[in-house]
């Protein structure tokens, strides 16, 4: 589960300048795939290919969203996209799924990817289990998000407050972790949600 209080921070600020520079709006799906990437680099065995013959890593990763379309779902790549910022990263996420929309990807622009995110962010889902797009070996599922009522500490006591939350779901090939890394794996991706600006860095 992540408090989103401070990704919703980020992004109002965020919004205006990413929007003036490509002109589309940055989004939370954006903002959770940058921090997958980042914690990819720590968990490198999680943008990862398996075959029968082995296992291959890749230092970049090509980033799959799953989109869903009238025919089922599609899955197009966005390639490089550890390489990007925020902005570019928002750019290209929107292009690809505006593509995907209106049926107009090539088969190329649905091949490559190293790690998928699927996102049922506008649904009333919270949580669910995304299926892994082989060959690669994990998929990041987002569910809806919420408000929460939590207990929080003040100077005046504890206080009920109200917060947006989300669920995050991974699956994983067993052949290439445990449970144990991908616990870590999933814990960092929550953790720089919740302290975001370290991804600006």
């Amino acid at each position: 589960e992540v408090d989103l209080t401070k990704v919703i921070e980020l992004r109002k600020q965020l919004l205006p300048m990413v929007e003036e520079r490509t002109d589309q709006r940055l989004s939370f799906l954006e903002i959770i795939a940058k921090a997958a990437m980042v914690a990819l680099k720590a968990y490198p065995e999680f943008n990862a290919h398996a075959y029968e013959e082995g296992i291959k890593q890749f230092d970049q990763v090509n980033l799959g969203v799953a989109v869903a379309v009238d025919a089922g779902l599609v899955v197009p790549v966005v390639e490089q996209a550890s390489q990007m910022g925020l902005s570019d990263l928002t750019a290209a996420v929107k292009a690809m799924t505006k593509k995907a929309r209106e049926g107009q990807l090539m088969p190329a622009e649905m091949s490559g990817g190293t790690f998928t995110i699927s996102s049922l962010g506008r649904s009333k889902v919270q949580t669910f289990n995304p299926i892994i797009n082989l060959p690669e070996v994990a998929i990041l599922g987002v569910g809806g998000s919420y408000e929460k009522l939590v207990v929080e500490d003040t100077p005046e006591g504890p206080q009920v407050a109200t917060i947006t939350a989300l669920n995050l779901c991974l699956s994983f090939d067993h052949r290439v972790a445990d449970g144990a890394p991908a616990a870590a794996f999933l814990s960092m991706i929550v953790d720089l949600l919740e302290n975001p600006m370290s991804l600006l860095l």
